[in-house]
């Protein structure tokens, strides 16, 4: 047992899980392959150019990062990021393999579902560690991936571990997407309220900020990609070959157009907060008018009644017979001219 293997177990103590290993010779698969014979095979694979290992662990166990990194000589750093979630996408290099981070996203139930998925690659094999998100749902299927890799591996230059990362990451850009289209759905929704009275006072305000926080999360795990693929870029041809670099352009392209439409999506959603206080502001500034005008109309009859209610005893016309029905005459005339000028004015 080697020292990462010590290590692991002895700080955990978990039972192992179901890891799926492919073995691409030609145009055959070998799925029947003991995990632990991996080493063994990838000896033999050193002389035998254009074969292929794949492996893939869901959800795994501590055992399970074990195994796999003595198999594969994992560097001891990498094999702790395999253990550990909530990373950021990456790219980090070691002696003989590379350390990849991606994230793949969900838009369920108005939520953003976020999953890892970590990739150790070298050459002549790949090692694909998929991981449930924070929130506990599952990790992100692999079998599209799976049916892509083994339907083109007909064509040239498609064989090798660079071709098979591409195919994984395009699987996954292509997700970003149908996230995009969704968060569509949503602000045409909230922009229909926007201009509406159909929602309750700060049901709306609720709204666009969980909208917002899908957009900031969607941002993070989506933007940090583009870091990588341009560090894929720049790395030797021996392991990213001519055909993986040329589509790993087109995830590039697909994954810059996902985060500028994420860009304008916050954009729009921020116009539609600004649109929303703008309009509650006019509203609020019309009641203002409506109980200014109100008051002057009450207040010119307040006025009248103010005078008359004076307890002095030498007043004018307080003798006069008319001088009630006259009074209220004045003031209702007073209150009909007020309320007949504001609506002019469309005060009322």
């Amino acid at each position: 047992m080697g020292q990462i293997e010590q290590f692991l177990y002895e700080h955990y103590e978990d039972g192992p899980n179901v890891i799926r290993v492919r073995r691409y010779i030609g145009g055959e698969v070998d799925e029947h392959i003991d995990p632990e014979a991996i080493s063994e095979l990838l000896a033999v694979d050193r002389s035998e150019p254009g074969t292929l290992i794949w492996v893939d662990v869901e959800s795994p166990t501590p055992a399970d990062i074990a195994l796999l990194s003595g198999e594969f000589d994992v560097h001891r750093l990498a094999a702790e990021d395999l253990l550990h979630a909530r990373q950021r996408p990456k790219l980090e290099q070691y002696h003989d393999h590379h350390f990849l981070v991606a994230r793949d996203c969900t838009l369920e139930g108005g939520r953003l579902v976020s999953r890892e998925i970590d990739i150790l690659f070298a050459k002549g094999w790949l090692l694909s560690v998929r991981k449930p998100s924070e929130s506990g749902d599952p990790p992100v299927s692999i079998e599209e991936a799976v049916m892509r890799f083994e339907a083109q591996r007909s064509e040239p230059e498609t064989t090798n571990e660079g071709f098979l990362l591409y195919v994984i990451l395009d699987a996954l850009v292509d997700r970003y997407f149908e996230v995009t289209d969704s968060v569509d759905d949503l602000l045409e929704a909230v922009e229909e309220v926007v201009f509406t009275s159909a929602t309750k006072p700060g049901d709306l305000e609720h709204r666009i900020y969980r909208l917002r926080q899908v957009l900031v999360s969607f941002r993070r795990s989506a933007a940090p990609l583009r870091e990588v693929l341009t560090a894929l870029f720049r790395m030797e041809e021996g392991i990213i070959g001519p055909a993986a670099r040329t589509h790993l352009q087109d995830v590039y392209d697909h994954l810059l157009r996902a985060t500028e439409v994420n860009e304008a999506q916050r954009d729009m959603l921020t116009a539609a907060l600004e649109s929303h206080l703008a309009i509650v502001s006019n509203h609020m500034n019309e009641v203002m008018k409506k109980m200014t005008s109100w008051g002057a109309i009450l207040v010119s009859a307040t006025l009248v009644t103010g005078v008359y209610g004076m307890n002095f005893r030498h007043m004018p016309e307080l003798d006069w017979r008319l001088g009630y029905p006259i009074a209220l005459a004045t003031m209702v005339g007073l209150m009909i001219g007020l309320h007949a000028m504001f609506k002019r004015r469309d005060w009322l």
